[in-house]
Parts: structure tokens; C-alpha cells; sequence
């Protein structure tokens, strides 16, 4: 079985692959190099402010795409979903998921659909290195 490169977004760093084992049975395969979107989160949470020039909104986190997908896949967290933000945010409180945020605070963060969560002073929102996460096809056997 060899993988096949459906496509690549040098933006994200994010790549979709293509996976068939001759048998039938497929998965798409998404990676990401997430490195430098962490060490921007490294950076901002030793040294920035997260607040903006208006101090009325708070970056509290930037999330890579591919944990994104993970959590959805194996979690059944929907960071896109508004009705699944208490359990983003229960993410961003764990430990093992501190490495994505930008902020030394606890959580209180409101979720906006994009690349950060944002919070706003008053309430109202405003405007592991590599990862990788796979959809199957539906009824069929892991590759």
C-alpha cells in the first residue's frame, strides 16, 4: 500500500492523503507539520501580551487544524460546533493540551470559528509536533 498526495496547503502546512490497500478498503490521511504553530504559542504564552491594542479581545490559544481533526475523530469534540465550546475548553484546561495555548490564564474563552480562540473583556466575542488524523470509509476495516 502506498500513499497518494491528494493535495497540500503550504499556509497550513497541511497535506491529504490517499491510502488503499488493493483489497477495497481505503482511508484518507491528513498530516500536519504543526511545529511552528507551537513554538508561536511557546513564544506568545513566555512573552506576549495576549491582549490587543483595544484590550477588549484576548487570544487565548491557536489550535492546529490537525488537532482540530483529532479531537473531532477521536474525542467527538466538534471545535466548529457552538454547542461543543464547554468541552474545547475543558481541552484547553487539560494538561496534556496546555502546549496550545497562548495565554497563562484558565479558560473563560468564548470559541470563534478560525484559526484562535478569542475573548472578548466583556463577554462578547470578536471578529505533539506532527499530528495526523484518518476518516475511513464507512463499513470498512482499518488499512
Amino acid at each position: 500500500m502506498s500513499p497518494r498526495l491528494l493535495g497540500f496547503d503550504r499556509a497550513t502546512g497541511l497535506a491529504q492523503w490517499w491510502l488503499q490497500d488493493g483489497e477495497g478498503n481505503w482511508a484518507q490521511m491528513a498530516s500536519q507539520v504543526a511545529a511552528p504553530i507551537l513554538d508561536l504559542n511557546r513564544e506568545a504564552a513566555n512573552h506576549c501580551d495576549p491582549w490587543n491594542a483595544a484590550r477588549d479581545v484576548r487570544m487565548v490559544a491557536r489550535i492546529p487544524l490537525i488537532v482540530i481533526a483529532k479531537w473531532r475523530n477521536e474525542l467527538g469534540v466538534d471545535y466548529w460546533n457552538p454547542d461543543h465550546q464547554q468541552k474545547v475548553e475543558a481541552l484547553l484546561d487539560d494538561p496534556d493540551w496546555r502546549w496550545l495555548r497562548t495565554d497563562g490564564a484558565a479558560s473563560n474563552i468564548l470559541l470563534i470559528a478560525g484559526g484562535a480562540l478569542l475573548r472578548s473583556a466583556h463577554g462578547v466575542p470578536r471578529g505533539e509536533e506532527d499530528a495526523r488524523s484518518e476518516s475511513r470509509a464507512p463499513g470498512k476495516e482499518a488499512l
